[in-house]
């Protein structure tokens, strides 16, 4: 029964009232932590109440033949209750009134009014907050349920079970073989020509997660009366109310039926795996990489978070056998915060020491991930909608603060527990309001920062065909070292070597011609010369033709790309690139942005700490040799970008992103490995000095209005 005393006038004016429990009641029978417990659902209003074995025990001695005063007396009687436990008797004989079991000639227009005041006052703030999240019943789905049941059971059967768990295997493997083409176009999924059909596929993955809920109920016997919407920051959402399962006496259908949403939507999950791994850059490939995304690693990890109230949350509540998880454990919280703050001892929750570590630990974290999604709806309204959603945001959130602040205070001055213990009660509200924040505030923390860059040598020099040809020999592998001069590639090109071997034949000719008429005739000998003269220049342009057919290493140094294995006889036109030679010193450069640069202030001569893509493993010295003045918002490299596989965001066609880039260069110290090559991306850690949270989050503010600014 409720630990809050009735009115002391209530129990004057029910002890010969008259009433009697609702005959068409759900009952259930639990068993939770070896303790029996008993579930009553409202089929009208298809609400579910649980009552331990004490709270039952009054509940069915309650019968409409008998006024209130003589079932106390009964059970008092019967050692059930004490006689000093008649408020708390009236308390919960009135609490049943509110859920709709019994009907109670009560009439008190002062408590009326209050209430009818406190009802106002909340419907006037779920008008302000209601945008946020918005309930939209639909249709009763229960029938349409019965009629296609024999079509969705054999997706719950073993033999799919088995066949699930094969499907989940081979997925797993595809996606470990290649999850660097999974993870490639991550970046950019949420670009804004994709926004609309995310948006329609979320609708229809959540429509299908419910219908999983919905067929897995039935099957157990459930009734689904109601299917709708919910708009979460005006995102839809599909549900059911799938609430009959927690009148299941089973603990694992019970699981079952919280599972069911999730094993659905991995299946969904599953096949598109497949055709994602099946077809090649496509509407459909794309499709299908967007399907795997919000199926799993968005839905499923969303709905299996133990700290909402979602699907997660009531299967731990199955696991640990706590009905009420959430309010037994802010129970819990509240009892130790009572005694160790204000020195008050309460009623122990009947669990465990065990029991009551798991309740104060979810309790806490719960607490702690309320204030996190709290800040998170807001920045995420005031970013969708600019300078409107700011406003609703900064509405919402100190709506939301106030309401736990003025509870708070409420509690610590005003509550009848607290006022033997008013002075300490008004220190600790005094710490817990300013002591607290600012004691976190001032707690330093150290975060190193870390930012992508590419690793390139010092000198780099492609290899370029100097004419046109056929590919004839090949001298050269990846990483091979080579002189300056030396000679890569033949090519072969059967009219240049043709003009070389008849202008040297013309030269030949004109060379006889000129002395046989020295003798004979000076003035057609000096002629003659001339054209001498001009045939060997022709010569010497025809054999640099033909030497230009030989493709040599501009400078000496480490072979970086070339095709391993190239095709021999294949036309390689001029100008066109066929290796790379790089020489000098590794190095890395990176880019950052203004807020990073003032984070991590780097310094010309300072260390830092480089580990490659090909390799996290492995980790690398280096050294800045060079930090930009000015930034760039023109991203020249697009391995750094959400284009190839990067964090920064630019635009496809103009590869410029929305806020200036700095680039620092580094030089890797211990760079002898044979895993460094040319354009590997890094990751780049640097040093930053501790910052106190405080500062941090002022600095985040800041960022967060300069974000809205721009």
């Amino acid at each position: 029964m409720s630990d809050n005393p009735a009115n002391p006038k209530l129990a004057e004016r029910l002890r010969t009232v008259r009433a009697g429990l609702r005959s068409d009641l759900e009952v259930t029978r639990h068993t939770f932590r070896g303790e029996p417990s008993y579930v009553v659902r409202n089929p009208i209003t298809f609400a579910s109440h649980n009552f331990s074995k004490a709270d039952y025990q009054v509940l069915i001695e309650l019968d409409s033949e008998k006024s209130l005063g003589d079932v106390f007396d009964e059970l008092v009687a019967a050692g059930k209750l004490q006689q000093r436990q008649e408020d708390e008797f009236y308390a919960f004989i009135l609490s049943l009134q509110q859920f709709g079991f019994l009907n109670l000639p009560i009439t008190d227009g002062k408590a009326l009014y209050s209430r009818f005041q406190k009802r106002q006052l909340s419907q006037q703030r779920a008008k302000l907050t209601g945008f946020l999240f918005w309930r939209v019943p639909l249709l009763n789905p229960d029938a349409m349920l019965d009629r296609t049941m024999r079509y969705a059971a054999p997706l719950f059967s073993r033999f799919a079970f088995v066949l699930w768990l094969a499907l989940m295997l081979i997925c797993g493997g595809i996606l470990w073989q290649r999850w660097g083409d999974f993870k490639e176009p991550l970046q950019s999924i949420l670009v804004t020509k994709n926004l609309v059909g995310m948006w329609i596929l979320l609708v229809l993955l959540k429509v299908i997660h419910e219908f999983g809920h919905a067929y897995v109920c039935k099957m157990y016997g459930g009734k689904v009366p109601e299917m709708g919407a919910y708009f979460i920051c005006f995102t839809p959402c599909a549900y059911v109310d799938a609430s009959a399962a927690w009148g299941f006496a089973s603990k694992q259908q019970r699981i079952a039926v919280s599972l069911g949403g999730m094993y659905v939507e991995s299946i969904v999950a599953g096949m598109a795996v497949l055709i994602w791994n099946a077809t090649g850059p496509s509407l459909v490939n794309s499709f299908a990489h967007q399907t795997i995304v919000l199926a799993s690693i968005v839905t499923i990890g969303f709905n299996i978070n133990p700290l909402m109230r979602y699907d997660g949350y009531y299967i731990l509540s199955d696991l640990v056998e706590i009905p009420n998880l959430r309010e037994q454990s802010a129970t819990q919280v509240k009892a130790v915060c009572k005694r160790w703050l204000l020195g008050i001892r309460g009623d122990v929750l009947p669990y465990s020491l065990g029991g009551r570590a798991l309740l104060f630990a979810y309790g806490v974290c719960s607490s702690f991930w309320k204030v996190s999604l709290v800040v998170a709806i807001c920045a995420g309204v005031a970013l969708k909608i600019y300078i409107l959603g700011a406003i609703m945001a900064v509405v919402y959130g100190s709506m939301v603060v106030w309401g736990m602040i003025a509870k708070f205070v409420s509690y610590l001055w005003k509550s009848p527990e607290t006022a033997p213990v008013r002075g300490r009660a008004f220190v600790v509200g005094a710490a817990v309001l300013v002591g607290v924040p600012l004691g976190i505030a001032a707690i330093p923390i150290y975060m190193p920062t870390e930012a992508h860059g590419v690793v390139a040598a010092g000198t780099e020099m492609p290899v370029c065909a100097q004419t046109s040809g056929f590919l004839k020999e090949s001298d050269v592998v990846p990483g091979q070292q080579v002189k300056a001069d030396a000679v890569l590639y033949v090519l072969d090109n059967l009219p240049a070597r043709s003009v070389a071997e008849m202008s040297r034949a013309k030269l030949d000719l004109v060379r006889l011609e000129a002395e046989c008429e020295l003798d004979q005739d000076p003035a057609a000998a000096a002629m003659t010369r001339r054209r001498e003269e001009h045939a060997r220049r022709t010569l010497r342009k025809a054999n640099r033709d033909v030497d230009e057919l030989l493709i040599r290493a501009p400078l000496a140094g480490k072979v970086v790309e070339c095709d391993a294995v190239p095709k021999m006889g294949r036309f390689v036109k001029e100008g066109e690139r066929v290796a790379t030679i790089t020489s000098g010193d590794w190095t890395v450069r990176t880019l950052t942005t203004a807020e990073d640069l003032a984070d991590t202030r780097p310094r010309v001569g300072q260390e830092v700490r480089v580990r490659l893509s090909s390799d996290a493993g492995e980790e690398f010295s280096g050294t800045i040799t060079d930090v930009a003045v000015t930034g760039s918002n023109k991203i020249s490299d697009a391995s750094l970008t959400q284009l190839g596989g990067g964090t920064i965001a630019v635009a496809p066609d103009t590869m410029t992103a929305a806020e200036p880039f700095f680039e620092i260069t580094i030089k890797l110290d211990n760079a002898n490995s044979d895993i460094i090559r040319q354009g590997t991306t890094a990751m780049v850690s640097f040093a930053t000095q501790p910052q106190t949270i405080g500062t941090r989050l002022y600095r985040s503010a800041l960022r967060f209005i300069n974000k809205l600014r721009t």
